[in-house]
């Protein structure tokens, strides 16, 4: 095990020189970053109705696009990107995707990764109702 600690860091500029991306282009367009702390906890203790609101703050950092979560007894999620690279609409379909995840994991906070999903409930059955269609299985209830 010590000798494998010699391998467990590789500078970015390494990763840079061993990779096909030319010198000059940069080798990272977005940076996500969660902050370490018992999320699990305030989750699994979390009774109150989910509420989400918009803010601005404004900062910058060298990549076209940054999403850092800062878990606490709120969950701050905070979004830079660059404008002319990122309409307007993506990042707003990126936020309600995080939106659903987070819906799911207070509602069954011992769900399995594997089993979330990016849809709502209704798109959700929307979806399986496509499936069966695309599979020929009319023994649906259109209904429900």
């Amino acid at each position: 095990l010590v000798e494998t600690r010699n391998y467990e860091f590789t500078p970015l500029v390494k990763a840079h020189q061993w990779s096909e991306i030319p010198p000059g282009l940069t080798l990272f367009d977005s940076l996500v970053v969660i902050e370490n702390f018992p999320v699990s906890e305030i989750i699994k203790n979390y009774r109150q109705d989910l509420e989400f609101q918009h803010s601005e703050i404004y900062y910058r950092n060298n990549y076209p696009f940054s999403l850092v979560i800062y878990p606490n007894q709120e969950l701050l999620i905070a979004i830079s990107y660059d404008s002319i690279k990122f309409e307007t609409i993506t990042i707003t379909q990126i936020l309600n995707d995080i939106k659903i995840l987070i819906q799911q994991l207070v509602t069954n906070p011992d769900i399995r990764i594997e089993d979330l999903t990016f849809l709502t409930s209704e798109q959700q059955q929307q979806a399986a109702i496509l499936e069966r269609q695309a599979s020929f299985d009319w023994e649906f209830d259109l209904c429900c």
